[in-house]
């Protein structure tokens, strides 16, 4: 049995362990006797086991409860609820894992506080600790990396789709072409980003090249552009450098570590990385992520699966679809990274509004501010009397006290804020690591709390269910509930103070006009603004607004319910009506930004004409923003009956809908006698 020739069967393993006899021994006797059915059997050493055996049972008596006869159907509605939520929230706690993102801007030096505390660095030649990814003072990394334990050290990418590549190289030839045409370049215009640029040059073999002449001066031969001038058309440019790249043949996904390698397995990482991130292997295309495998525990955390993403820099504009993915997740925690002087910076500060105006949830369990000082900068702080600080510690409390007081004038939530100075010569990491897994563990208790909660409303509603009395009381609740719900005024949405839009053109507006062009070359389809994540997320927040008065009413009648004594033992069933408001409002938010995207590809993507119009803007001289800006809106106002009518009457559909739900959990004889 030791040497794994053979498995234990059940009967020898309670022997062995009935002649252990710890208390230890007993316990795991107790859980492997358990017999699942409702759900997976977790593993046994899972730190919410017990938890998960309550949700089993718990899923067990509303099953038998649901196969009765005869089950008035108010009931059959709730049985069904309570076992949806007991699955939905059993299954965010079964699966034992953290995702923690970090996001900031270009140079901030994330990516080296992140290879701090994975322990991914190697000694240079120097003598100094220096991170496995590739850095490099920002605007390095192409895509999001991700790092997880493996069996071994590893490396995996997930390539850009077929299109997106030849997207890249035509912005690139075009930015050749107009190079080539222009006495000086053009400092409007973005054309690819850097990182991009780098690696379709070093794909195709097109690279900068830097020699000394004769005399001794620096010369420099781009052989991109000595390319570009012998082709005029730049579609036909893009297509000779995809075919140097050679993309079909860059198949391969995946690298592996070998013990017989003659490298270090960090510095095998670091030169491989490189490679990839540069687009320098032959066999490999166009990143869209990168993650990185390594054998130890992320953290050092053992009963909890984490990964750690470090996301695409912050350059142009904070307003992008993949950083507010993580609000989404209910798995992910935001750190979200700043500099000292300036913490929270400008990005942070429009990342946390965007958050809070899309009404995503718990944000203040889910999202921290880092703020990564430099050297003396601490202790340069002075107090409101004009003196320096005298110790670090105070200087990063003034300087947390300085953050919180600019979040909250801008209406934001407290959010914990911390500091890693990665350059001292303390380390700081250990604590830094201890504070990132006191966030993991604060949205596991989340998660945790809101199963115990449904587990107990379960419980009792299964127990409870035949009682006269019980009935009554949840039908006179059920009543307060309803009249609310029955209004005209609280059922219809009438009252829109936000178009669908604003955050695009506030995005515009906020953005780089060059960050405005290349999106409108690619019919808005650019990461740094991408038209249909900015209408989907317009939608989300008009809803939002646009219903914020009546949740708060609606929840707010329930709570009340809860405060009353007489109430008591119908507090399972309001209980469970706040939380089908609250999973329903994230459900209808979640619906609104999927219309948005849906407007942008029915009506906005493919009026060439507008595409177009925009286009003919660029190089008319100075206020190309503003020129666009006008065409945006008078697109919006022709449009604004057909596109402005779909959207609130989905809203208004939705909410109704939302209502609906409440009141199918309800009573609905209330004048029966």
């Amino acid at each position: 049995m030791e040497s794994g020739d053979r498995l234990v069967n059940p009967e020898e393993l309670n022997a062995i362990l009935e002649a252990i006899g710890t208390d230890e021994a007993m316990d795991l006797q107790e859980r492997a006797s358990r017999e699942w059915h409702q759900m997976p059997r977790p593993p046994l050493e899972h730190p919410n086991e017990p938890l998960l055996w309550d949700a089993e049972q718990a899923l067990h008596r509303i099953s038998c409860l649901a196969e009765e006869p005869n089950l008035n159907p108010v009931f059959a509605k709730r049985v069904e609820l309570f076992r949806t939520e007991l699955d939905k929230a059993a299954s965010l706690v079964w699966k034992s894992e953290c995702n923690i993102a970090f996001v900031g801007n270009i140079g901030v030096g994330k990516t080296t506080a992140l290879c701090r505390i994975a322990d991914l660095e190697i000694q240079n030649e120097a003598g100094i600790s220096a991170p496995v990814l590739d850095v490099g003072g920002g605007g390095v990394t192409i895509c999001d990396v991700h790092i997880a334990q493996g069996p071994g050290y590893g490396l995996f990418i997930e390539p850009k789709s077929e299109i997106e590549p030849f997207r890249e190289v035509r912005e690139f030839s075009r930015a050749l072409g107009l190079r080539k045409t222009e006495a000086a370049p053009n400092p409007d215009f973005l054309g690819n980003s850097k990182e991009v640029e780098r690696v379709i040059r070093n794909m195709s073999g097109l690279s900068v090249e830097r020699t000394r002449g004769p005399d001794g001066r620096r010369e420099r031969l781009d052989h991109a552009m000595k390319l570009a001038e012998s082709i005029e058309d730049p579609d036909h440019l893009a297509l000779i450098i995809q075919e140097r790249m050679n993309l079909p043949k860059r198949t391969k996904r995946v690298l592996w570590y070998s013990k017989t390698s003659n490298q270090e397995p960090l510095q095998w990482l670091k030169e491989n990385f490189v490679q990839l991130n540069r687009g320098l292997h032959p066999e490999f295309s166009m990143p869209q992520r990168i993650e990185v495998r390594v054998p130890q525990r992320l953290l050092g955390e053992e009963s909890l699966s984490i990964r750690l993403i470090d996301t695409r820099g912050i350059d142009a504009t904070a307003e992008r679809k993949d950083l507010e993915l993580h609000f989404n997740d209910p798995y992910a925690i935001v750190i979200l990274c700043s500099n000292f002087n300036d913490a929270p910076s400008t990005s942070i500060q429009q990342l946390l509004e965007r958050a809070v105006k899309g009404q995503y949830s718990h944000l203040g369990t889910k999202v921290s501010v880092l703020v990564l000082p430099h050297p003396g900068e601490a202790l340069a702080v002075k107090d409101d009397a004009g003196f320096s600080v005298e110790t670090v510690s105070e200087g990063y409390e003034l300087k947390e006290e300085q953050a919180q007081m600019n979040l909250q004038s801008l209406g934001l939530p407290k959010v914990r804020i911390e500091f890693f100075n990665i350059l001292e010569e303390i380390d700081e990491s250990e604590r830094f690591t201890s504070f990132l897994l006191e966030q993991s563990g604060r949205l596991r208790d989340l998660h945790c709390s809101s199963l115990k909660e449904i587990i107990n409303g379960a419980n009792d509603f299964v127990q409870n269910r035949k009682r006269e009395q019980i009935w009554e009381i949840q039908k006179e609740a059920a009543r307060h509930l309803i009249t609310w719900t029955q209004e005209e005024e609280n059922r219809r949405v009438s009252s829109f103070r936000r178009r669908l839009q604003d955050s695009l053109l506030e995005a515009i507006q906020d953005g780089y006009a060059s960050s405005l062009h290349a999106s409108v070359r690619r019919v808005g389809e650019w990461d740094n603004l991408d038209y249909a994540h900015q209408l989907g997320y317009g939608a989300r927040t008009m809803a939002a607004d646009a219903l914020e008065r009546k949740l708060s009413g609606l929840k707010e009648i329930a709570r009340n319910l809860l405060r009353h004594s007489e109430f008591t033992e119908a507090s399972d069933l309001i209980l469970q009506v706040i939380r089908v408001v609250e999973t329903e409002t994230d459900n209808l938010l979640y619906k609104c930004q999927l219309m948005g995207r849906g407007i942008y590809t029915r009506y906005l993507e493919p009026d060439r004409r507008f595409w177009n119009r925009c286009n003919k803007e660029w190089g008319e001289g100075p206020g190309y923003r503003k020129r666009v800006i006008r065409h945006h809106r008078d697109w919006f106002d022709e449009k604004h009956y057909t596109i402005e009518k779909e959207a609130r009457e989905f809203i208004d559909g939705e909410w109704k809908r939302l209502l609906g739900e409440v009141e199918n959990i309800l009573p609905n004889d209330l004048n029966d006698e």
